[in-house]
């Protein structure tokens, strides 16, 4: 079976051009070096928890100098928009301006977000 290369989730009809959990879009060459990804909205988390696992990835991504992590938000489902999405995203931009680095979305997915950490 295939997986989406942005999130992990197994895909089950070869013909799908993007992922139905994080809505990333394969493309045909993307670079992954130093690249740390984290899912913090797809097991049902609270914003609580979600937080907690996102400060672990920085923490984590920093130590283990990683140039950029991921963090796969989800974009909303069944209609309703994300409620982690958009915290995690001004979380997000808060520590990389505290922090030296950079925010910016995900150009392949608006489920997801990226900090390159400049280390």
């Amino acid at each position: 079976m295939r997986e989406c290369v942005g999130c992990g989730f197994p895909l089950e009809a070869m013909g799908e051009s993007s992922c139905p959990k994080c809505d990333y879009v394969e493309s045909r060459r993307e670079t992954r070096e130093g690249v740390m990804t984290v899912d913090i909205a797809h097991n049902g988390e609270t914003w609580e928890l979600a937080l907690e696992k996102l400060k672990r990835a920085l923490d984590d991504a920093v130590y283990y100098d990683h140039s950029c992590l991921k963090v796969i938000h989800g974009y909303g489902s069944g209609g309703r928009e994300s409620v982690i999405g958009p915290l995690a995203q001004r979380y997000l931009k808060h520590w990389a301006e505290g922090n030296g680095g950079r925010f910016v979305g995900d150009r392949h997915t608006r489920g997801a977000s990226l900090v390159w950490l400049n280390r």
